[in-house]
């Protein structure tokens, strides 16, 4: 007989129900879910079984101490590789532990706080722009907004890149 599942919500649609909470309002689903249930949640997602954890001890155990037990999902690998090939998020095994290694730098603890300075700074100028060059209301692509910010903040801390506001960026 398989363990019993860690406690999580009841949701008699299979998962739709769940998936649509957790698409519209992130925060409060995820807050809701821990005070509901507890460190360790159990969501089903169709035929998937999905696990969260709340605590950096809990993670830090799946995603390194016992990594060599946990698989990623064959359908999210697919779907992925076709974005990043066989990269950081889609690689495992010793490959994915090379490539982990290789940018483990760049996320030391001495480099986060500088990540922060950035990342105020470009929302800060984001703002400053809408505010220039916008008076009074507008129509945004919050999507596109806060991609494009991302791939910014993403450039200025790995490559000492400043590429906002480049032509087809």
């Amino acid at each position: 007989m398989p363990p019993p599942l860690p406690p999580g919500p009841r949701d008699w649609t299979m998962g739709i129900w769940t998936a649509q909470q957790r698409a519209t309002n992130t925060f409060t689903f995820f807050r809701g879910l821990q005070r509901d249930h507890g460190d360790i949640v159990h969501l089903r997602l169709g035929p998937y079984h999905d696990y969260v954890f709340f605590h950096s001890e809990q993670i830090r155990e799946v995603l390194v101490t016992k990594a060599r037990h946990f698989e990623k999902m064959p359908r999210i690998r697919r779907v992925m590789g076709q974005l990043d090939g066989n990269g950081l998020v889609t690689s495992e095994g010793d490959f994915w532990l090379r490539q982990r290694r290789l940018v483990q730098p760049a996320f030391h603890a001495k480099r986060l706080g500088g990540y922060g300075t950035v990342m105020v700074d470009f929302a800060s100028r984001l703002v400053d722009r809408w505010r220039t060059h916008y008076a009074g209301s507008f129509v945004l692509d919050m999507d596109r907004a806060m991609t494009d910010l991302t791939l910014e903040i993403a450039a200025k801390t790995f490559f000492d890149a400043d590429v906002s506001g480049k032509p087809g960026w």
